[in-house]
């Protein structure tokens, strides 16, 4: 099977999905150039989906000893988002628009599965965007065979140049300098096609960061009505 062939297949199941969920983190590892470990964070999020128009992401950053939480949600033609930062919710114009804005704070989970799941409706880089694809073979994650692809997205998208800034200023408070993408790793289990893991690499003039987002995905559930509201729930953490 070839690497496109697999890609294929990823979307059109995605695609296909009468509903979906997720619960998942996004955990990111900054290293100086001498390789020492110097900062990790962690993002978790959780995605509901019921076709053919209801959806909600939550992502969550760390703040202090807390966390702030980000939601987008959508019913219909209504779409609101969520940001304690804000303290307001906010009634975007679409869920394309919604999600671009949750890209860069969720560092890109907001945008990856929803993309799958609604292709026609959600924008920007995608799998079948990857170039240089690879198939380097099969590992197990969490004791799920998968296959291992490696792709690059385009280093001018949006979302790229989002993580980089944040990362840049975050880390050293210098102004953005253009970063070095390395491929980013995807790990599909072989007998249902979920993605169930993504590594990426970026470096920059000094220092670097390794990103690993882990999913634990369910699809063709019976989402409950409470994972599908607006309201902020439960802690996902």
């Amino acid at each position: 099977m070839t690497p496109e062939t697999l890609v294929t297949m990823v979307e059109d199941a995605y695609a296909s999905w009468r509903s979906y969920r997720d619960s998942g983190s996004v955990q990111t590892r900054s290293f100086s150039p001498d390789g020492t470990a110097t900062r990790v964070s962690e993002r978790p999020f959780c995605t509901a989906f019921v076709r053919p128009d209801r959806f909600r992401f939550e992502c969550r950053t760390e703040a202090g000893k807390g966390w702030n939480r980000y939601i987008v949600w959508a019913r219909s033609s209504l779409v609101q988002t969520w940001w304690d930062t804000l303290s307001r919710a906010q009634e975007p114009q679409s869920l394309d628009l919604a999600l671009a804005g949750a890209t860069g704070i969720s560092l890109g989970s907001a945008h990856t599965v929803a993309a799958l799941l609604m292709p026609a409706e959600i924008s920007g880089p995608r799998l079948n965007d990857l170039a240089g694809l690879e198939l380097l073979g099969e590992r197990a994650i969490d004791g799920r065979d998968c296959y291992q692809l490696s792709g690059r997205y385009p280093e001018t998208s949006p979302e790229d140049h989002e993580r980089a800034r944040t990362s840049e200023l975050q880390m050293t408070g210098r102004r953005f300098s253009r970063p070095r993408y390395s491929p980013s790793s995807f790990w599909i289990e072989k007998d249902t096609l979920l993605l169930r893991r993504i590594e990426s690499r970026i470096d920059f003039e000094t220092f670097r960061t390794e990103t690993r987002t882990d999913y634990s995905p369910e699809p063709e559930v019976e989402c409950r009505e409470e994972e599908l509201i607006f309201g902020l729930q439960e802690p996902i953490v």
